[in-house]
């Protein structure tokens, strides 16, 4: 390129350059030069960047290049198929074509060579339909076969479908007959058995276990809790049971488990009837007996030092072991839909039980809301059968029962502190009563002189009922009644007392601090028996010393 700064350099003569040069030319000349470099150096700058922009559009280019490279592989090998594809059609339909021409020539040509007569073409004909029914009736053999089979399947299917029926329709009629009444089986077991479930059954915890299995509602419950005795309850009990189902009779067995009360549900589940126990006569009354009947007449409770608690969370704990027990035993025999709706109903059915076992917890709750507590006395009673000798003897009884001597005895003699402690009592008081009637019938047999006719058996059991009496009493216990079963005069006393007597004239010479230890030794005893064999040993001991 032309530079307009650039200055030419001188040559000589012989063409070289005049290297003698002036300042001013020296000056020019490196002015030329800097400007030529400085213009260079702008034209490399701007070559650079177009360098750049032909670089980027450059690989622009090479990308667009192989994009189109692979289309045009991509387009050649789809050519390439279809081609092959046209090609195999056309070879194919080629030989279709000629296959389609060889069979209609060699059709027409053997039929035109062979002609074969009518006779031929019958028995061909017959050939072809004597196969034709063998595979008919091939056919028809395979079918009724399957027929058969499928006639088997279905005629076991409704087999057991009517047998499953029959089962689920006779444990209707079972449950159904559950329900209804109570079978004389289980009317002559509670019956037989009933003496022993009056006297030894504790109904307390029955109930609730007889609610929550829907045998009685609460309304029974209550009405059989008016009964003032425990025995009374026993007794409405057992009259509500018997008017109910046999699956009371199963629900009263098994609650009577539960409340470990297995000896009284053993007597009745035992599968082999017993013989209907003879009913004990009723013993002859003995012309000169009186009968002497000992009633509680009211107690007074000692304050209870324990703060009474309620039982609601018995209730809640017996409710939860049935629950548990009752969803474990649920369970789907198979996959069946009748298996299936016979789990929905024993589900809905241990709900239900639930549901109503819950609101009882919540009566109770409420009842034993601020503290309150239920709770009942009983009044029992003691009988006395003694023998009278004489009108004297009867007379003698009659004015100490009248002056109310008998009942002083008998509050002295039976209402002890181990009575006391084992009530829970601070006092009990006694009545007596003897019959008005039966005393003037006594003095009359007396004055006739009919008291000799008593038998050896009644003797014996009144004098083991006696002698155990009295070996359970103390001094002052003991009733100084004369009694013909002391095998002494009348006058006299009885052996009984003629021992305790002559044990305590020899206990008198004993001194006083030995007697008071061996009466508290005897007192810390508390069985009564032991308490007198421990006394009599010390005694005797006393008087061996002596």
């Amino acid at each position: 390129m032309f530079n307009p700064y650039y200055t030419p350099v001188k040559l000589d003569s012989s063409g070289e350059s005049d290297t003698s040069q002036s300042p001013e030319e020296k000056w020019i000349n490196r002015q030329s030069v800097f400007n030529y470099l400085m213009y260079k150096m702008a034209d490399n700058s701007d070559a650079d960047s177009d360098n750049c922009d032909e670089a980027q559009d450059d690989s622009h280019l090479i990308e667009k290049i192989r994009q189109l490279e692979k289309e045009k592989e991509k387009l050649a090998k789809k050519n390439a198929e279809r081609f092959r594809l046209e090609k195999q059609y056309k070879e194919l339909s080629k030989s279709v074509k000629s296959l389609k021409g060889s069979s209609t020539t060699s059709l027409s040509s053997g039929y035109m060579s062979s002609s074969p007569s009518p006779g031929t073409l019958d028995k061909n004909r017959l050939a072809e339909s004597s196969g034709l029914t063998s595979m008919l009736n091939e056919q028809r053999e395979r079918l009724k076969n399957l027929s058969s089979r499928r006639s088997a399947e279905t005629s076991s299917s409704k087999r057991d479908e009517s047998g499953c029926e029959e089962s689920e329709s006779d444990e209707d009629k079972d449950s159904k007959n559950l329900d209804k009444v109570m079978s004389k089986d289980h009317k002559s077991k509670l019956q037989s058995n009933r003496d022993t479930l009056v006297e030894s059954m504790i109904p307390d915890d029955i109930f609730n276990d007889l609610i929550a299995n829907r045998v009685l509602t609460t309304a029974d419950v209550s009405r059989i809790k008016e009964k003032n005795t425990r025995e009374a309850m026993n007794e409405e009990l057992l009259n509500n049971l018997v008017r109910r189902s046999d699956r009371a009779f199963y629900e009263f067995v098994r609650s009577l488990h539960k409340t470990l009360q297995g000896y009284l549900a053993d007597l009745l589940e035992d599968p082999i009837p017993k013989p209907p126990s003879k009913k004990r006569q009723k013993r002859k009354r003995v012309p000169g007996e009186l009968s002497i009947n000992v009633d509680c007449e009211d107690v007074a409770p000692l304050p209870n030092k324990k703060k009474p608690l309620c039982s609601c969370q018995e209730v809640e704990e017996q409710i939860l072991i049935m629950s548990k027990t009752a969803y474990l035993a649920i369970r789907r025999r198979d996959t069946t839909p009748a298996a299936f709706e016979q789990f929905k109903k024993e589900l809905s059915q241990t709900n239900e039980i639930l549901r109503e076992s819950m609101e009882v917890m919540n009566t109770l709750k409420m009842l034993c809301e601020h503290g309150r507590s239920m709770h009942d006395i009983s009044n029992g009673s003691i009988r006395f059968s003694l023998l009278c000798n004489s009108v004297d003897g009867a007379k003698d009884l009659w004015e100490k029962y009248s002056h109310g001597h008998l009942l002083d005895k008998f509050q002295q003699g039976l209402v002890n502190k181990s009575l006391l402690k084992s009530c829970h009592a601070k006092w009990v008081k006694l009545k007596v009563k003897i019959a008005e009637d039966e005393y003037h019938q006594c003095i009359r047999e007396l004055e006739n002189g009919n008291h000799g006719s008593s038998q050896q058996n009644d003797h014996n059991y009144r004098r083991t009922r006696l002698r155990s009496f009295c070996r359970k009493s103390s001094e002052e216990n003991c009733l100084s009644f004369s009694s013909p079963y002391s095998c002494i005069p009348e006058d006299e006393p009885r052996r009984a007392f003629r021992e305790l007597q002559r044990n305590l004239a020899l206990s008198d010479h004993v001194t006083q601090p030995k007697k008071q230890r061996i009466v508290t030794d005897c007192e810390t005893v508390t069985d009564f028996p032991q308490r007198n064999l421990l006394y009599n040993f010390r005694l005797r001991s006393n008087q061996n010393q002596l």
